[in-house]
């Protein structure tokens, strides 16, 4: 069973909030990551989810949540706190998919008629209707399914307050015991809200050691029957080898493997070596980082082992929700092995709340970009991994920061008219003046052309290739903000290649080969008779060596030739650019004049 599509509105800090979890093109759930400052509603829209699972599993399951007053208690409560600020109601929707079959859940709180958000519950058909002035929750479903679900997937939500406790803490009830329960068709005795784990997996994998260990009287003795004990020996195997798998990404030692000594090791039964060697006398002996991320997926081999067939880790189903996924753990933690260990669980859908840059960067890393979703709250925009809010001045990826990417975003959205944006400040000079001066003033009045920088006292800051790249990203990722046709324009020796988005399309100019005085940049274009002398100055660079460079003053060298020379033969090699530019945005010149008469009557030459 995975999650749809979710939808909350005035729900604690969120306002409105729409997201539908992506998948690949096999059908496997992506990861699904929400950050945002503190405040922003990342804890809230987790618990929603997690209540839902709840609210599914409570249908068939008595020991989901406590017994309150003949029935049973809420997760999650409904009103009071969980309404917005000064909103007069709350509502919140889930679905979920299971094969064929669909779950419904919807929470609603406050005064709302049905009618006012029926268009918004279509996506959610069978919890579209309510009491306008009652609070409830409902949850539809295929009933009969459900316990099939629980029992072979694990479906788990990892608070923010979870711990485990330290090995050095005196604690005298955590030797691990032996635990003998029937299995009862009502109780699921998989809580689904986890905030301590250790107790509960330290039993199981001494059953998991036990059951893939051969008794070597009974083996001996066993006659025909010695077959059949060694193959189950071996499935069995399976399961102690997922839990090696978690312990050996964990501590980056590729030969670590659990081991369980005797019953004089007492507390220490289960631990960890490599080769004949003990390198963590127990669990608990992991840093509080290590142990988090233990007692995270380890849960969900123990949650997934139905204690008849063995899954390999590929092949294990459910939701896991971690609130603060990078809580407790090391930079490495975070970036490395976070996403290693999600990777092995392909068929498990992630759905987490990070504050750290360092774990988005490393899922890009270990997942590509496309791999996995990263959502900004409150507005539940999607961002790259190289931006995130609370660390702008850590990590400036491409020199791009918030404030960047929202003004590319902004920028964007404004614009009423077709769009171009290029690299550097004097590119729309050079261009509106091409166009001006070659007959393309139609051009001119049909679209924007503006530059990626900014310029501020000092000069000109965030222009070039790397921040525009920046902003395809943005712009790729929130096509949203896309409203007209719009070219990101890069310079020949940026090597962007051509691509299309929708209303997003990647040009980069042509190179003029026949000017070998400037190789860089949009003056390429100019004939190297522009070049002259005046507009360079000698800049002095002192290292160890003393190094002089002839640096060219731009901006003189624009404002002369489009504001006084303009000569069009000093543009000719825009002519290629502005035809571009007019075929990426779907825009042809009207019944006029040719272009080489309009260049002769609207740019005289000197």
């Amino acid at each position: 069973m995975y999650l749809k599509h979710i939808l909350a509105i005035n729900s604690g800090p969120l306002a409105d909030i729409d997201v539908q979890p992506e998948f690949t093109s096999d059908g496997l759930p992506k990861p699904l990551i929400f950050v945002g400052r503190n405040g922003a509603g990342k804890t809230n829209l987790l618990s929603i989810i997690a209540d839902a699972i709840i609210e599914i599993a409570a249908q068939h399951f008595s020991d989901i949540t406590p017994p309150n007053a003949g029935g049973r208690a809420f997760f999650r409560v409904v009103g009071g706190t969980t309404i917005r600020i000064g909103a007069p109601f709350e509502l919140a929707a889930c679905k979920f998919h299971h094969d064929d079959a669909a779950f419904y859940y919807r929470a609603k709180a406050g005064r709302l008629n049905p009618a006012d958000v029926a268009q918004r519950m279509e996506a959610f058909p069978g919890v579209g209707g309510w009491d306008a002035e009652q609070n409830e929750k409902v949850v539809t479903g295929p009933h009969q399914q459900i316990e099939k679900i629980f029992r072979s997937g694990c479906y788990s939500f990892f608070p923010s307050n979870r711990a485990e406790l330290p090995f050095w803490a005196n604690n005298v009830n955590d030797e691990p015991a032996a635990i003998f329960r029937d299995r009862y068709f009502d109780k699921l005795r998989k809580p689904i809200t986890v905030a301590a784990a250790i107790g509960d997996l330290l039993p199981w994998i001494i059953d998991v050691i036990l059951d893939q260990s051969l008794d070597a009287v009974q083996y001996a003795t066993s006659g025909n029957l010695a077959p059949l004990l060694l193959q189950a020996a071996l499935q069995n195997n399976s399961a102690l080898q997922n839990i090696n798998a978690i312990v050996r990404t964990i501590i980056a030692e590729p030969q670590a493997r659990i081991v369980r000594t005797g019953r004089s090791a007492g507390t220490r039964k289960i631990q960890i070596a490599v080769g004949n060697d003990i390198i963590f006398p127990s669990l608990n002996s992991l840093s509080a980082g290590q142990v988090t991320l233990f007692s995270i997926f380890a849960t969900i081999l123990r949650y997934a082992d139905t204690g008849q067939t063995v899954s390999p880790a590929q092949q294990m189903e459910g939701i896991v929700i971690v609130d603060e996924i990078d809580a407790h753990l090391h930079a490495d933690l975070q970036h490395r092995v976070l996403p290693a260990l999600m990777r092995l669980f392909p068929k498990i859908q992630f759905i987490v709340s990070s504050h750290s840059p360092l774990f988005p960067l490393g899922m890009a890393e270990a997942y590509g970009e496309a791999g996995f979703s990263l959502i900004e709250l409150p507005s539940a925009t999607k961002i790259t991994a190289e931006r995130f809010t609370e660390f702008l001045d850590s990590f400036r990826y491409f020199q791009a920061t918030k404030s960047f990417e929202e003004e590319v975003a902004s920028r964007a959205a404004k614009a009423e008219r077709p769009f171009v944006l290029c690299e550097g400040e004097t590119d729309p000079r050079y261009l509106r003046a091409a166009a001006g001066l070659l007959g393309f003033g139609w051009l001119l009045d049909q679209i924007e052309i503006d530059w990626v920088g900014r310029t501020q006292p000092g000069g000109a800051v965030d222009g070039g290739k790397a921040p525009l790249a920046q902003a395809a990203k943005v712009l790729r990722n929130n096509p949203q903000f896309v409203k007209t046709p719009t070219v990101l324009a890069f310079d020949f020796d940026s090597a962007q290649p051509q691509s299309d988005y929708d209303n997003l399309h990647i040009r980069t100019f042509p190179e003029n080969p026949n000017n070998q005085v400037c190789r860089s940049g949009i003056e390429n274009l100019l004939p190297e008779t522009a070049f002259e002398d005046r507009f360079y100055e000698t800049v002095t660079k002192r290292t160890a060596d003393v190094t002089k460079i002839s640096k060219l003053r731009k901006k003189e060298l624009c404002e002369f030739l489009c504001d006084e020379r303009k000569n069009p033969d000093d543009f000719a090699g825009f002519r290629p650019v502005l035809e571009m530019l007019a075929d990426a945005l779907g825009l042809t010149a009207p019944n006029q004049p040719s272009s080489e008469a309009g260049a002769a009557e609207e740019g005289p030459r000197p």
